[in-house]
This record gives structure tokens, sequence and C-alpha cells, in this order.
């Protein structure tokens, strides 16, 4: 099972939504380093793509056929993060479109994801509701 590192803009909008969620294929789990509600910074990001001492590990994981919040990736990194990823040597996926957790899933099923953008409920009073990442560190 590889390691692979999805990055960019994250969201779950659960608003009126009948998908709400969706399940993880077998032998595949997705990671995400954050609880719900709650905003990655791009330095954590780095350090984690760098395997910094100390740098944040897994808030929770998805494993196969658990159901897991069916976010949506949209392309955009800040360039700390571009820098990182470069020299990381690690796997990793960028999305030129807006692209939900489960097409992402099916097309990289067998492997370990890790989600490594924000993920903000969009259905709750408002996104900041969790409260920027910048202050969690568990």
């Amino acid at each position: 099972m590889a390691d692979i590192y999805l990055l960019g803009h994250g969201s779950w909008d659960r608003r009126g939504a009948a998908d709400a969620f969706t399940s993880v294929p077998k032998d595949t789990s997705v990671l995400f380093y954050t609880p719900v509600g709650r905003f990655i910074s791009s330095r954590q990001v780095a350090a984690i793509m760098r395997g910094d001492a100390g740098c944040l590990r897994p808030a929770q994981e998805y494993k196969a056929y658990f159901n897991c919040p069916q976010v949506k990736l949209s392309d955009g990194l800040f360039p700390v993060e571009e820098q990182a990823i470069l020299t990381s040597g690690k796997r990793f996926v960028r999305v030129a479109v807006d692209t939900l957790l489960s097409e992402l899933l099916e097309k990289y099923a067998g492997n370990r994801l890790h989600w490594l953008a924000c993920f903000p409920r969009l259905a709750g009073r408002d996104t900041t509701e969790g409260g920027y990442n910048d202050d969690y560190f568990p």
C-alpha cells in the first residue's frame, strides 16, 4: 500500500447533499490531519511533507468499507507547500478541477491517502466553527 498525499483546498459541503459520505474501497484508507471544521495551514502541510519532527499526525483514519465525509478537493497550493512537495520525494496528487473524494478513492484504490487540505464543514454555522488550525497542535 503506497502513501499518496492529496494537496490543495478542501471543503465538506453537506447542505442538502444525499452523498455527504462515501465508502472507502477495499485495501484503502484515508487519513485526515485535522478534525472536521478545521483549517490546516500551509506551514503545517509543508512540515508533514518534509517529515519534520513534531509535525501534525493524523487525527482520523477511515479504513476499507467505512463511510467517511465526501470532501471536495480544489486546486491551490501556497509557495511553502510547493517547495516542500518538490523536495520531499513523496507521491502527491493535485487536481485541476474540483474533485470529490469518492473519485479520488476510485482512482487511487489500494493506497493510503493523506488528506492535506482544509476540512471546513460548509453546512455549519460558519466555516471557522472548528477554528483555524494554527492553534491546533494535538
